[in-house]
């Protein structure tokens, strides 16, 4: 198999001849939605067919992530070609898990069915004895951030260390030997494309604590935790001005009063905030400047206000020359060839953390109706959504590791990442902090 095109025809004939096996298993798994860190029924089945191709693989990681490896004929750069294992808490969703109210409204389902068949057609077709380096097939858990409490329980235990699966990857090493990375992420349509960045984040959790009393009889001695919440809150909008447009800052929050009798001064009130922008500088900024803005609700008001920061995302940079080598393997399979270049985007997403340390791609591939993270979000094209995943990936890997790898060591070289693994890590760990601020002394 001496022709690239050739052996890339061939890699498309396989993925084709796989095509029931491969929508099989999107539709599955859209069957087994499960909240991140805890997919583990979608983690053994994924196991069960790797067994069943053949393909030897590692488990267990960051609790549920699994790794195979496959290496070419000589050493050279190693690719990671991911997909996620998570849903999310879209209960109204038709495919929602009736416990958990998990389910994939974000299409996560397609990836690991594109990443498996990828994966499955490589390993039967024999194309790695024509590449140079090596190629890791990651099926990683815990994307959406959500579920708090669980996640940081899991961290108290010792049992991650990070809260997103990609950051716990990192964490423990499973990158340590990647030299750049290729996900595809579903759409709603029929086109392809890439978005220029998508903004990283910091997650605040803020306990505000007052003094309970009779709402209409003794209001005097309480102290009202939902108003200090609330002040904080108007503070915060008040900051939008001071924002540079440029820097996509977006900051939203969330209350929950744990004290919700009407008739009782609310003395407990939770609330979350997402500080989000698209610069690691304009995040610490933002969460400055919100910092301020809670503890200036417990002034107000004499009470007490905890802070609790929680390092998010990384803002995501996309690689140009990976992102030029997408393109031209998505489109012959896109119709009228409709691939977009999209502005910045104020959404996250942990493959950021990854594309920090690395050259890294994050596009997106059609093939699917409604709103992302909508009820509503759903399979409209089997073929586009399950396999044209498969076939890009595959056909990027060929690319990228063919002719001693030169592709791929061409944007080694052309490429500095933003900063060190050791770097990332000594953000993200400063980032995980906890301040208590008690003004009803």
């Amino acid at each position: 198999m001496a022709n690239k095109e050739k052996a890339k025809r061939e890699i498309c004939q396989v993925i084709d001849r796989h095509s029931k096996e491969i929508i099989e298993i999107g539709e599955n798994i859209l069957r087994m939605p499960e909240k991140g860190f805890q997919e583990f029924k979608t983690a053994s089945y994924i196991q069960e067919i790797l067994k069943k191709a053949g393909i030897a693989f590692q488990s267990g990681l960051a609790v549920t992530g699994i790794r195979a490896d496959m290496k070419g004929k000589c050493k050279g750069p190693s690719l990671a070609l991911i997909g996620e294992l998570d849903a999310l808490a879209v209960p109204a969703h038709p495919f929602a898990d009736r416990k958990t109210g998990a389910a994939h409204a974000c299409g996560h389902n397609g990836q690991i069915s594109g990443l498996l068949g990828a994966a499955i057609a490589m390993n039967a077709s024999g194309i790695m004895d024509y590449l140079s380096g090596a190629i890791s097939f990651m099926a990683v858990p815990a994307e959406e951030l959500n579920d708090m409490s669980y996640r940081l329980s899991l961290r108290k235990k010792g049992k991650i260390s990070f809260l997103s699966g990609k950051q716990e990857f990192i964490k423990t090493g499973c990158f340590d030997d990647i030299n750049m990375s290729i996900m595809i992420h579903g759409y709603s349509g029929k086109a392809a494309g890439i978005t220029e960045s998508y903004n990283g984040f910091i997650f605040k959790v803020s306990n505000f604590t007052g003094r309970a009393s009779h709402s209409a009889a003794a209001p005097h001695l309480g102290i009202n935790a939902l108003y200090a919440a609330n002040h904080a809150l108007s503070a915060l909008n008040a900051q939008k001005d001071t924002y540079v447009d440029e820097e996509h800052v977006r900051v939203h929050s969330v209350f929950e009063i744990l004290s919700p009798a009407v008739n009782v001064v609310p003395s407990d009130v939770v609330m979350e905030t997402q500080v989000r922008a698209g610069t690691v500088n304009a995040i610490l900024d933002a969460a400055k400047k919100t910092d301020r803005a809670l503890k200036s609700g417990a002034l107000a008001l004499g009470a007490k206000v905890s802070i609790q920061t929680i390092p998010g995302y990384m803002p995501t940079i996309q690689n140009k020359s990976l992102a030029d080598i997408y393109k031209k393997n998505v489109i012959p399979f896109i119709p009228g060839e409709k691939f977009y270049y999209n502005p910045p985007k104020a959404s996250s997403t942990d493959m950021g953390d990854v594309s920090q340390i690395m050259p890294a791609i994050h596009p997106y591939l059609g093939g699917w109706s409604g709103d992302v993270h909508g009820s509503n979000f759903e399979i409209s094209d089997k073929y586009l959504a399950y396999v044209v995943p498969a076939k890009a990936l595959a056909l990027c890997a060929i690319d990228l590791l063919w002719d001693d790898a030169s592709l791929a060591k061409n944007i080694m070289r052309e490429s500095k990442p933003s900063m060190t693994k050791k770097e990332y890590l000594a953000i993200q760990e400063k980032n995980f902090n906890k301040a208590v601020y008690d003004y009803g002394k």
